[in-house]
């Protein structure tokens, strides 16, 4: 029992080392850029089997954006990192799209893998919410599969019609 508790205390000690030396290689940057946040948000999903989405527009961050903050904003952009055992997340756009326009597949969903690390394709597709949620907020991102070689980071965008401001 007690060589059990040492071995686990032992590969949380390590692990919680590597998450320090990833946030103190963005922290002590003069200037942190997205791909170094992206760093080490996805160092912290690997430690820790959560996905993370880290928005780039129209807010910069881990933080989905405000009702207020998304209002007048056409497009929402954000990396999604999922790991081999990750199977969804959700991206927040609080749009407020309403039921017409979800029926009518608002908002547009373009996804894109951003890395080449994982050896199996790590197919992932998106959904918008029933049309009974009304309004919607919020996409879903879904992993095809899990397993060695099917994480990855993909970059989704999300459109609206101009006409579409306001949430009407």
């Amino acid at each position: 029992m007690r060589t059990a508790f040492k071995n686990s205390l032992g590969i949380f000690v390590a692990l919680a080392l590597v998450l320090a030396a990833a946030v103190a290689f963005v922290a002590f940057q003069q200037h942190v850029s997205s791909r170094e946040v992206v760093f080490a948000l996805s160092v912290l999903s690997v430690l820790g089997g959560v996905p993370v989405v880290t928005y780039a527009y129209p807010v910069i961050g881990t933080v989905a954006p405000t009702a207020a903050q998304a209002a007048n904003a056409t497009m929402l952009t954000a990396t999604v990192f999922l790991d081999t055992s990750d199977t969804t997340t959700t991206v927040t756009h609080n749009w407020g799209i309403s039921q017409a326009n979800q029926n009518s597949l608002f908002p547009t969903i373009i996804l894109t893998r951003s890395d080449a690390t994982g050896t199996v394709s790590g197919l992932v597709t998106a959904t918008i919410p029933a049309s009974s949620t009304t309004p919607a907020n919020s996409i879903t991102i879904n992993k095809v599969s899990t397993g060695a070689g099917t994480g990855g980071t993909h970059v989704v965008t999300l459109l609206r019609p101009h006409t579409l401001l306001g949430g009407v």
